[in-house]
């Protein structure tokens, strides 16, 4: 099996990439590596700029509630 070093889990945040989430700690898990998460975002525009770190801070939440609820069901496979 391949060794990886380095995994990086790239979202836009938005559900159905549970899959995806599994595969990387997955690999994380075999590999004893970490794994690095990226939420790519669009910028706000102007006149709803102070919506933009509320989204943000939803969308860090959502994969934080996927990567935990991924961990537990992969712990128990």
């Amino acid at each position: 099996m391949r060794r990886f070093e380095n995994i990086l889990f790239a979202t836009q945040g938005l559900p159905g990439h549970s899959d995806a989430l599994s595969q990387a700690l997955l690999l994380a898990a075999n590999n004893k590596v970490p794994v690095k998460g990226l939420i790519a975002s669009p910028t706000f525009p102007d006149e709803l700029v102070e919506y933009q770190h509320a989204y943000e801070s939803s969308l860090q939440d959502s994969l934080h509630q996927s990567v935990v609820k991924n961990a537990c069901r992969a712990k128990y496979r």
